[in-house]
């Protein structure tokens, strides 16, 4: 298998100018004995190693049944059309499946209940058309509204018990699945498999979990428990609900949801945060209101269940009564799930637990019930229950060749660490950037803090002209990119996060030089290669605002377990965070350019040095002198300003 990694071996033969890396050889070395012994591996492979080919080919050589779990769309995308295809043709047949969520997909049953409520049945049926066979709504080339009302829903499905089970969409991307040799996933998928005890995927024998640094937070977003307003006013508004149970009760249901939400309306409108913590709230007659609301609806089932089984029915009174049944007995468990959300999200909450009130992006409130140690969940769900996991990713080391931060958040415990080589020239190739003279301002002064501002906005207002554009310009705040957007005076498009689609501003990016200029989305799972991008500029070390809900839970835990903050999760933490956000220029070996971190605290604290030996080995600078120099050769930058 190795052989296919080397000079003419097939790789070399079927792809131009390819030739052998050291880093992609030694990974699929790793891989290849690891799923041969059955053992786990956590691998930090740099940008341009070639990693998914390098666990792609071993799996499929190795002839086991093989899930690749990513983060990002993108690198989905890319195993799923490019890669895969690639290994079918040129490497080894074998079978793969896309594994989506239920909700990706046309829902028949949704569609037939959907079909008799419209008034718009024509714009309906050309859409159904238009998804064919398929049922994808992500195959379509535009978004629907419509989606979220006939696609498939967790909350409704009666699985086997459908009739149209047999020819569902989502199920036969299951069924197949089942006989694939390599089914990808995302990290939500993943997640949900450990939340319903494996029942999502298939049984198999690797796992590979690629950008494997998101993995906590990923699984962390899934397993909280969490209600909304609208989750009690779609029970309530489902016409078999309004059927089986009396007015008063539904009423109850309602008005004890809308107290509840009031109340905690009230308690978020003294913050002007989108997410704080929150003490007990009082839900014991809203749960109550729900127990009564679920015994008519068992009581309804009961009654359709007997009624189907009346000999003298004929068969489509039969079938209508069977599926009726069905219907109810999957309103009595979502009621009944319901009810266990609302107990859960309003009571105490245990020790490795937060609750938290969140304003969504629609302004909507969401309550949610979030674990805050994965370690011990993802261990015993995944972990322990399977041998041949190999975790990998461009940023898993918060220090050189160290995993400890990684491996102890999600409860891992590898047979093999392992750090791989860089792959291009950085010291050739890239200079980094870190000035002295851009002073933090001072906590809660605001004349500082707007010197402060204007400092930073001068200074990549100073950079974008060296570079011609072609830059990002990265932020750890909506607040300051926006002050930097609002200063800029360049004779280049500025394209602001917010302002188009992601997908749309990296488009403009690549067409002429731009300004990009993002916060959290943009610091990772971009890849623009070539001359469009020459610079990446970062306004400061990005670390999480201590208002954060979810991180004041993580650091109030590690301190009762006798922890350091700052070692065991801020340092490392931000310089994961800060490896991703530089790893966006440098993306392969014709690239070059400047990265810039406008933060003098890499000079004068003692985390700096620690956080500057993790970074890539550029040739370094902190006069801005060399910025020119390096963007215009006619002269050489001085080495010894750092």
């Amino acid at each position: 298998m190795i052989a296919d990694f080397e000079d003419g071996g097939e790789l070399s033969k079927r792809l131009p100018n390819y030739q052998p890396r050291a880093s992609q050889v030694e990974m699929a070395r790793i891989v290849t004995s690891h799923i041969e012994e059955s053992k786990s591996a956590c691998i930090e492979a740099p940008t341009g190693t070639g990693k998914s080919l390098s666990y792609l080919i071993p799996a499929v050589r190795a002839g086991k049944k093989t899930v690749i779990s990513t983060a990002k769309i993108a690198l989905q995308e890319q195993i799923y059309n490019k890669d895969i295809p690639f290994v079918q043709e040129h490497i080894q047949d074998f079978t793969a499946v896309l594994l989506k969520g239920m909700g990706n997909f046309l829902c028949l049953d949704r569609l037939e209940t959907y079909r008799q409520e419209t008034f718009d049945s024509e714009t309906l049926e050309n859409l159904v058309e238009k998804l064919g066979d398929h049922g994808d709504f992500e195959k379509l080339p535009f978004r629907s509204d419509l989606q979220m009302k006939i696609n498939g829903n967790l909350e409704e499905c009666t699985s086997k018990d459908c009739q149209f089970y047999d020819n569902c969409h989502y199920y036969n991307t299951k069924r197949e699945a089942e006989n694939a040799d390599v089914i990808v996933i995302n990290h939500t998928m993943l997640a949900l498999n450990i939340a319903l005890g494996g029942r999502i995927l298939p049984k198999f024998d690797v796992l590979i979990i690629d950008e494997a640094h998101e993995l906590e937070e990923r699984t962390r977003e899934f397993l909280s428990i969490k209600v909304t307003r609208g989750r009690y006013i779609s029970l309530i508004n489902n016409k078999k609900v309004q059927k089986a149970v009396d007015a008063k009760d539904l009423i109850a249901v309602n008005t004890q949801a809308t107290e509840l939400f009031d109340s905690i309306l009230n308690h978020l409108g003294d913050y002007e945060r989108q997410k704080v913590l929150i003490r007990e709230l009082n839900g014991d007659k809203l749960i109550e209101a729900l127990g009564k609301v679920r015994s008519q609806l068992q009581a309804e089932q009961e009654n359709e269940e007997h009624y189907s089984n009346n000999a003298s029915l004929e068969i489509d009174e039969k079938e209508a009564s069977k599926k009726a049944a069905a219907d109810y007995k999957k309103l009595v468990e979502r009621t009944f799930n319901l009810q266990l959300a609302t107990m859960k999200v309003c009571s105490a909450c245990n020790q490795e637990e937060i609750r938290l009130i969140s304003k969504l992006d629609d302004s909507k409130l969401e309550i949610a019930c979030c674990p805050i140690d994965m370690s011990k969940l993802i261990k015993e769900k995944l972990f322990d229950k399977h041998e041949t996991i190999i975790c990998t990713s461009a940023t898993l080391c918060a220090y050189p060749g160290n995993f400890d931060f990684f491996v102890k958040r999600v409860g891992m415990e590898p047979n093999l660490t392992k750090t791989l080589p860089h792959v291009f020239d950085y010291r050739e190739n890239a200079l980094l950037y870190v000035p002295k003279d851009i002073k933090q301002p001072e906590w809660n002064n605001q004349r500082d803090q707007a010197r402060y501002e204007q400092e930073v906005a001068d200074r990549m207002q100073q950079l974008v002209e060296y570079s011609g554009g072609r830059a990002f310009l990265l932020f750890t705040s909506n607040k300051m990119m926006n002050v930097v957007h609002d200063r800029l005076r360049v004779p280049y498009p500025l394209l602001k996060q917010g302002s188009l689609t992601k997908s749309e501003m990296i488009r403009q990016f690549r067409e002429k030089p731009s300004v990009l200029l993002g916060v959290a989305s943009f610091w990772e799972g971009v890849d623009i290669q070539g001359d469009a991008l020459s610079l990446v500029a970062i306004d400061k070390i990005p670390f999480t605002v201590p208002s954060d809900p979810i991180y004041q839970g993580i650091i109030n835990l590690i301190k009762r377990k006798g922890g350091n903050e700052w070692n065991d999760y801020n340092i490392p933490y931000v310089t994961i965070k800060l490896k991703q956000g530089v790893g966006r220029l440098i993306r392969s070996n014709s690239d070059r350019g400047v990265i810039a971190i406008l933060d003098q605290r890499l000079h004068t604290k003692g985390y700096g040095k620690q956080i500057l030996a993790s970074l890539p080995p550029a040739t370094r600078t902190t006069n801005i002198a060399d910025v020119d120099r390096f963007f215009h050769p006619e002269n050489r930058w001085n080495e010894d300003t750092w």
